[in-house]
Order: C-alpha cells, then sequence, then structure tokens
C-alpha cells in the first residue's frame, strides 16, 4: 500500500523481504479436456505456466533497494548474481477420469509429468519466512513428479 509522501512501488515481476514470494507479470494455467468416445472416461491435460521474476534489489526504485543493492556503490551487482533472476517455469500435467457407477468417480493423474525442478536461490536472497529449501514452494512445483489416485462419492 502506497505511503503519502513516500511514493509506490509495483511487485509484478520480483521477489524479496517487501515483495515476498514470487509474483510474475504472467502466469496462467491451460486445460484441454477430451471426452473420449469411450462413454463417462474423460481425459485432460494441463499446461502451468509461470513467468520469470527477479529480486527486488535490481529495480531502481528506492522503495525496494535493500542494502545490496545494484544501485549501492557499497553493495554487489545484483544483475551478475546467481540467484536473482528465476527463469519461467513450465509444468505439464496428464489425467483422466471415468464415472465408474452413477454417483462415483475416479480419477488417476500424473503432475509434473517432466519432472521439471523449481528454480533455486541462493540464502542471500531468500526471505527467510517466504522460502524453504532454497525456492518457493507457494509458487513453484517442489514436489517433482507425483502420480495420484482419487476417488469421489456424491451421497
Amino acid at each position: 500500500e502506497p505511503v503519502p509522501g513516500l511514493g509506490s512501488y509495483n511487485c509484478a515481476g520480483y521477489y524479496g523481504a517487501t515483495c515476498g514470494v514470487p509474483a510474475p507479470k504472467w502466469k496462467h494455467k491451460l486445460r484441454a479436456t477430451w471426452r473420449t468416445p469411450i462413454p463417462a472416461l474423460d481425459g485432460w491435460i494441463d499446461w502451468r505456466k509461470i513467468g520469470t521474476v527477479a529480486n527486488e534489489n535490481t529495480q531502481s526504485n528506492p522503495l525496494l533497494n535493500g542494502p545490496t543493492s545494484p544501485y549501492d556503490p557499497a553493495g554487489p551487482n545484483l544483475a551478475t548474481q546467481p540467484g536473482t533472476w528465476l527463469s519461467a517455469r513450465s509444468y505439464i500435467d496428464l489425467g483422466a477420469s471415468y464415472l465408474v457407477a452413477s454417483k462415483v468417480t475416479l480419477r488417476v493423474g500424473v503432475n509434473n509429468v517432466f519432472d521439471r525442478d523449481p528454480p533455486l536461490v541462493d540464502l542471500d536472497y531468500l526471505p527467510g519466512v517466504f522460502g524453504n529449501g532454497n525456492t518457493f514452494p507457494q509458487v513453484y512445483d517442489t514436489l517433482g513428479r507425483y502420480i495420484f489416485i482419487n476417488v469421489t462419492a456424491d451421497l
């Protein structure tokens, strides 16, 4: 929230101590579903995309510059430091559902089919309360590829 007299900042595309977890400028989920010729059987594919983000200290806004700002002559040049830029990630998920009985549905699937790892962040740039395991599990798929089975009964 802007503070009167101090200006404002925008966290879109950044992460850090002030902005928190990565907030990419672009993020989407696209799903295509196929109703197979077999009655009650459907399949789907999901594409989850998380755009590129940078550490908030890499921008020139003084409200987001920390002590290691690239604009601080005493600090390092963050633009060349590893972990200050987190590359985009795409995840592909596959699944199917089958209506076993009138009110019972069976679902099976695989999330993160290609087992994409999350981007890693150096501890120097990982805000303590937001990160875990050198990444951001709230945003990226940290479990890797996983298979699921689900049975739902509507009573």
